[in-house]
């Protein structure tokens, strides 16, 4: 992936395929589509507000997947967002036309969605301090060296109330998977 039409899609019938296979098996094959994407405004209660015009927009491709192998048909999740640092990807995108001031994001889970904060973090959503982590490798998938990985445990509130998970360091690092 990552190629514009015309680079290194396959061209059929005047539509720009493009592909991505992963370690375990799995994989994916999309048509390019190019459409306006609307970032967020500046914190979680922000509406993308149609107020500020193309203020917040950003000229975005995509794939439109039509055919997927593997975990991507099993899984509970439905889609995928590759964040890499190509060109093409999300992030390098917003900064390339000013919409985000860096190429830092930030990304919290929770039961039952998230939020997805690019160019910086709003530290008044979080709990605790906030910690960057440095980038393994300057290209690529945007990758950081995996130490521990710790949930909450039930009905726990404060500090010392997570649990690592129970899996090696070695075994998060062995390049098989993305967390």
């Amino acid at each position: 992936g990552g190629a514009r039409c015309g680079a290194n899609g396959d061209g059929a019938r005047d539509k720009c395929g493009f592909a991505q296979s992963y370690t375990e098996g799995s994989s994916w094959k999309a048509y390019q589509m190019e459409d306006l994407l609307w970032v967020g405004g500046q914190v979680a209660e922000s509406e993308p507000a149609a107020s500020l015009g193309k203020a917040l927009t950003v000229p975005f491709i995509f794939g439109c997947q039509y055919s997927e192998t593997g975990l991507f048909r099993t899984q509970k999740a439905d889609g995928i967002m590759g964040m890499s640092s190509n060109a093409m990807t999300l992030v390098p995108v917003a900064v390339e036309k000013k919409l985000v001031p860096s190429r830092t994001f930030a990304l919290c889970f929770t039961k039952g969605g998230g939020i997805m904060m690019l160019g910086g973090a709003d530290p008044s959503i979080f709990l605790g301090p906030l910690v960057s982590v440095p980038l393994s490798k300057p290209s690529g998938w945007f990758t950081v060296r995996l130490v521990d990985l710790r949930m909450k445990k039930s009905g726990g509130g404060g500090k010392g109330s997570s649990q690592s998970i129970g899996v090696s360091e070695a075994q998060y690092n062995a390049g098989k998977g993305v967390i």
